[in-house]
């Protein structure tokens, strides 16, 4: 029998995953509470093959809105993000970024609507935030791969910002590129669901269609989101977007004034518990609202995380190997492509809600959605990555040349990307109890209804520092195992 300290470290990486799902099994709410869910089902689909606008004008200026607000916000984060990467080896700045970008832009959202209302600046803000985080450390990561033999030779008598622009951002411009055309379709993406707290972008429009019936109508914005993200990645560059965001920004809907007064108080009152007292007291408040809905909230997303993390390792497993289209036929690349890419494309939210209305709200329909919308993530990456690899000409056909060939080539990678995914999933498994499931998004909007923002703060706090633990140990498991970083899997 294989001794434990002989066994392959990807084999370790898999039964931790698979042994942290068994553990947390036993205590998942997985009640089907719909009694009739064939039914419902039937109804969505016929919706969806049904596609219907009531309102073109409605219809229209939502798109334009929930473009312009990610544009923007892509835009600013963009320019920030390059800025904070020169100062990213700076341990402060790392973990400010690290806070920041671990709290999901419907938590900030439903922050700043407090003091900027239902407008697209509140929307602006909120993804903005964690996006010009996550792309500082993106880009920190892809300027420190860069070829060190550029600056070395050019850095006689060259500033740091010099060294910085011609010696290491102008070898990573294309990188750097891509990466934005990817972040910019999930600015669409955010955007879109922050409708999910009211502001009138897609998002708000799909809730409410979904929540009256009105399944055709649902079909039609449904349909308006996945067309919006699909020219992004083509049409796109660093100096057209800036140009196009400029254009929006100008073009954006008129908002209410600010009221200083009130962000002061708010600033200075409303975030802070008037029972604590004097300001030292703040963490054994901390420490006291955490013990009382923390900790549930807390136990919930990582039973949800971790059965979700499970399902998206076993669809990306079961789904990467259709991408191989020089071993199979176009009929079943293609069909492994676009099923890949239309399950991607939906927001896990916005999967939720679909599936809260045909099951209930059990933790079933966030363990669904995530799994369904990471796995398909997971296995693209997957897929794309070792596609290009060259078979021996004496290969095996069919479920031989899946199971002994493309599975065993592709796993390093597959745990590469969902290790990445992990924190990812957390952060989503966090604001899905927006929908009402009982994980922490759930107690953070309880408090919000009930004007508590010093408790919604203190909840966030705790999901931020959940996830940058999390993020923390992934880190060290994939350097462990040597299962290289893929930053452009954020």
């Amino acid at each position: 029998m294989e001794s434990l300290k002989n066994i392959h470290p990807l084999r370790w990486v898999t039964l931790v995953i698979l042994l942290s799902a068994l553990l947390v099994f036993p205590f998942a709410d997985l009640a089907w509470l719909n009694t009739d869910p064939v039914d419902e089902l039937m109804q969505i689909g016929l919706g969806l093959v049904t596609p219907q606008v009531s309102d073109w004008h409605q219809y229209i200026s939502a798109i334009l809105l929930t473009l312009q607000v990610a544009l923007i916000a892509v835009a600013v984060a963009h320019i920030v993000g390059l800025f904070l990467a020169f100062f990213f080896h700076w341990g402060w700045v790392r973990w400010i970024c690290a806070f920041l970008r671990a709290i999901h832009e419907l938590f900030w959202a439903m922050l700043f609507m407090q003091v900027f209302g239902l407008t697209p600046m509140t929307a602006i803000i909120a993804i903005s935030i964690p996006f010009s985080c996550m792309m500082a450390r993106v880009y920190h990561d892809l300027i420190t791969e860069a070829d060190a033999k550029v600056a070395h030779a050019i850095q006689f008598q060259s500033d740091a910002i010099s060294l910085f622009i011609y010696a290491k951002l102008a070898l990573t411009w294309p990188s750097i590129k891509d990466y934005l055309a990817y972040r910019s379709e999930c600015a669409v993406r955010s955007s879109a669901i922050l409708g999910f707290v009211g502001i009138p972008t897609l998002g708000f429009h799909l809730e409410t269609t979904f929540k009256q019936g009105v399944y055709d109508e649902a079909s039609a914005w449904l349909i308006a989101l996945l067309l919006l993200l699909l020219p992004l990645r083509k049409l796109l560059n660093p100096s057209r977007l800036i140009l196009v965001a400029f254009v929006a920004l100008f073009l954006l809907p008129e908002t209410q004034t600010v009221s200083w007064p009130l962000v002061k108080r708010f600033i200075t009152q409303d975030l802070w518990p008037q029972s604590m007292g004097h300001f030292w007291n703040y963490p054994q408040w901390l420490w006291s609202l955490w013990a009382k809905q923390g900790l549930m909230g807390l136990t919930n997303t990582l039973i949800v995380t971790q059965l979700s993390l499970v399902m998206s390792g076993g669809l990306a497993l079961i789904s990467f190997w259709t991408l191989w289209h020089k071993q199979f036929s176009w009929k079943v690349s293609g069909f492994g492509y676009a099923s890949l890419l239309f399950i991607r494309s939906i927001p896990e939210i916005v999967l939720a809600f679909i599936f809260t209305l045909i099951l209930g709200a059990s933790m079933w329909p966030a363990i669904l959605a995530l799994g369904l919308h990471n796995g398909a993530i997971v296995s693209h990456l997957t897929g794309v990555v070792t596609s290009q690899q060259v078979l021996r000409k004496d290969v095996s056909n069919g479920l031989n040349l899946i199971v002994w060939e493309i599975i065993p080539r592709g796993y390093r990678h597959l745990l590469t990307f969902l290790l990445y995914r992990w924190e990812i999933i957390f952060r989503e498994s966090a604001v899905i109890g927006l929908l009402g499931i009982p994980t922490l998004g759930f107690f953070i909007d309880s408090a919000f209804e009930n004007i508590r923002m010093d408790v919604a703060v203190g909840l966030m706090i705790l999901t931020a520092l959940a996830n940058i633990f999390l993020e923390t140990l992934t880190r060290k498991m994939r350097s462990w195992s040597r299962l290289s970083d893929s930053p452009l899997t954020d």
